[in-house]
This record gives C-alpha cells, structure tokens and sequence, in this order.
C-alpha cells in the first residue's frame, strides 16, 4: 500500500460537502500516522521509483526535470518518504500538501538538516519552475544537464542518505 499512500500525501478533498470533506481528512490523517518500518519503507518508495522510470524511460541525451535521477519525482518521493515515516511522532507532517512546504517543515521539526531541507526546497521550486516554462515554450522536459546541475546534485545526494541509506 506505500504507493497510495505516497499518494495520499498530496491528496485533498475539491468537491463535496463539508462533513465528507472532514471524514475524508480525518481517514487520510489516519493512515498517514500510522507507524511503518523505516527499512521496508525505502525500499518501497526505490522500488516505486524504479518502476515509473522503467514504464516511462529516460531519455538518451540529456536530463528529464520529472523522471531523471535527481530530479522532480525523486524529491517528491523524499517529501513522501518523510511524512509516511516520521508523521506517527510528527502529525502536523500531513498538514502541508506541497513538496516544498512538507520538506521546509521537516527541516524546522529536525528530521532533515535545515540547510538540506532548504536546499531540496529550493531545488524542487526551481525544477518546477523550469519545467512550467519549458512547458510553455513547447520544449518538452528535457534539458542540459549543467542547467539543473547544482539542484540535481542537492537531489541524489539527499536521495543517497534518506532512500538509499
């Protein structure tokens, strides 16, 4: 069940009255505290990981800002991977939605260095800002690599020392 429940991370209710939109709140705060073996739980969110980028493929040349190692997916994953673990002893993890807001706030409760979580933060912003852009231009998600090199390099290290242990 890690894949849904990485999913419900970001999930929220949109239409509907107010009294689902409560129950539904109160089943996702739920099951994202639940207590979950740290080991088994990276090794599901790499496995995952793998999989997309399997299904998907990454591309000959140059760097995907969604699928490529370091890249968009890897730092959601992390932001995922951190609720999912430390949110039964930090509950107010699964109030933010936003990956950038959830690792900020990992940073401020201790369980990722400050500067780490601003870094990924930060990386994660930029990398979607680009992608947006690109988007708009019509160039698709594939850039050169040295124009996300520094937020690429933030990534995989994070990744390395979070998932890969």
């Amino acid at each position: 069940w890690t894949w849904e429940h990485q999913a419900l991370v970001r999930a929220r209710p949109v239409a509907g009255d107010e009294g689902l939109a409560q129950r539904f709140e109160a089943v996702r705060r739920q099951v994202l505290c639940l207590p979950r073996d740290a080991d088994r739980l990276r090794k599901d969110v790499a496995d995952m990981r793998q999989r997309i980028r399997e299904g998907k493929g990454l591309p000959a040349h140059g760097f995907d800002l969604k699928l490529s190692p370091g890249g968009r997916v890897d730092v959601e994953f992390i932001a995922q991977y951190l609720v999912l673990a430390h949110a039964h002893a930090e509950p107010g993890l699964t109030e933010p939605r936003d990956t950038a807001d959830i690792l900020r706030l990992a940073g401020e409760r201790g369980l990722l260095a400050t500067d780490t979580a601003a870094a990924l933060a930060e990386a994660f912003v930029a990398l979607c800002a680009l992608e947006r852009r690109q988007t708009l231009d019509g160039a698709g998600s594939v850039v050169e690599p040295q124009r996300v090199a520094p937020q690429q390099a933030a990534i995989s290290a994070a990744w390395r020392e979070l998932i890969e242990g």
